[in-house]
């Protein structure tokens, strides 16, 4: 007779997902994919090992067979700790180590979650004696526009951001008494000159088209816009991201300036570059270190502190981390700053705190006898082995063969 054996439902399922052996298998994973990502970042770059290993939930090897990135299994590693929390852990004080630790990694996986989602990077580049309360995002770019500067009045900044796909697409300045339409939108392009003959006009200049690189960062856009005005006007407008100068328009309401210019993000204070020194290895041109000595002013103080290699500013939810050194042709310097705005950023404190207290807790109950107890199946072992040696003891026989 074939007796049915019972599948397992969810309420057996649940228990299982707490295996030892997949916290295991993640953690192995997770050493695989930061060596294997630092190795390939070396060769295609940070963007495209952040995007393939980091930011994916699976990618192909050899282009069929897939692995697991790591959100799948930071995901899985999460649902892994959440059942043992639930199933496995033992509530009690002498596993209240076990328990903080536990807690401590799950708080670490929720932290990572909110960094990687709601955390802002940026960039400030400052020449020096040069002042600015804005950073540069180096992948998203707007439209901006603005009255022309009038004397001892500040200027009002309007600004668009503009995505991937932009042709076509009408852009409403009604404080400028002007609408912008976009003819054609380059996600990456270069400026050429416009030649005829072999001879360059003057002036003349034309966007050329490249393929978007994988980088975002590597990417300068353009667009050409078909700017309409109150009277029924209208005037094309080129722009290219690397341009310096703003493009200047006259309208009905006035001369107004339009530019399209890497997203501003507002900072909450405002930064003075006033020295910024290079450090080489003796005997040669390759920098050591940079250091920045800056000043700072926010809500009426003012202050000033040094920037350097592993040194970050930290103020107000923002960490401004020294970058990189330039030198332009006049022998100007200029600092740049990587800023980052991590909301989860005092997550890794706490919870590494939480796991170093945890485990030193762990070893304190153990050490002073918590969590055994003379009942546990290890003591009951123990009188076991320690009786059956006992009795061997007495019933042993010493013979003597002729």
């Amino acid at each position: 007779m074939n007796v049915p054996i019972p599948r397992p439902g969810l309420r057996g399922l649940l228990p299982r997902l707490a295996s030892l052996r997949i916290s295991v298998v993640c953690i192995a994973l997770l050493f695989i994919l930061t060596a294997w990502g630092t190795l390939y970042q070396a060769e295609h770059g940070l963007y495209a090992a952040q995007t393939r290993f980091f930011h994916s939930w699976f990618f192909l090897v050899w282009g069929v067979i897939p692995f697991p990135g790591a959100q799948a299994v930071i995901l899985a590693l999460f649902v892994n700790l959440l059942a043992s929390m639930v199933f496995r852990v033992k509530y009690s004080l002498g596993n209240l180590g076990n328990v903080v630790t536990h807690a401590g990694i799950l708080f670490l996986l929720v932290g990572s979650f909110v960094t990687y989602h709601f955390a802002q990077e940026s960039y400030l580049p400052l020449a020096e004696k040069e002042v600015s309360n804005v950073s540069l995002d180096r992948r998203i770019w707007e439209l901006a526009a603005w009255q022309e500067p009038t004397a001892g009045v500040e200027r009002k900044v309007t600004a668009v951001e503009l995505g991937p796909d932009q042709t076509g697409r009408e852009i409403d300045f009604s404080e400028y008494g002007i609408k912008a339409v976009v003819s054609n939108y380059y996600r990456n392009c270069k400026l050429e000159e416009i030649s005829q003959g072999g001879v360059a006009q003057a002036g003349a200049v034309k966007l050329a088209p490249r393929s978007p690189a994988q980088d975002p960062e590597d990417n300068t856009a353009g667009a050409i816009l078909r700017v309409k005005k109150a009277d029924g006007s209208e005037q094309e407008v080129l722009l290219y991201g690397g341009q310096d100068e703003p493009v200047r328009v006259a309208s009905g309401n006035g001369a107004f300036r339009i530019a399209l210019r890497q997203q501003r993000h507002p900072l909450p204070m405002t930064m003075r570059l006033l020295d910024v020194r290079k450090k080489d290895y003796p005997g040669t041109g390759i920098a050591r270190s940079y250091e920045s000595d800056v000043e700072v002013e926010s809500d009426g103080v003012t202050f000033k502190t040094r920037i350097y290699m592993n040194h970050p500013l930290h103020y107000k939810g923002f960490i401004f981390y020294q970058s990189s050194y330039a030198v332009n042709a006049q022998g100007k310097e200029t600092s740049v700053f990587a800023v980052v705005e991590n909301r989860g950023r005092l997550v890794p404190y706490i919870s590494g705190g939480l796991v170093f207290g945890g485990m030193v807790l762990h070893f304190l109950m153990m050490l002073f006898g918590y969590g055994r107890r003379p009942g546990s199946q290890g003591s009951s072992r123990l009188n076991g082995y320690a009786a059956s040696a006992r009795r061997d003891e007495g019933n042993r026989k010493i013979e003597v063969l002729k």
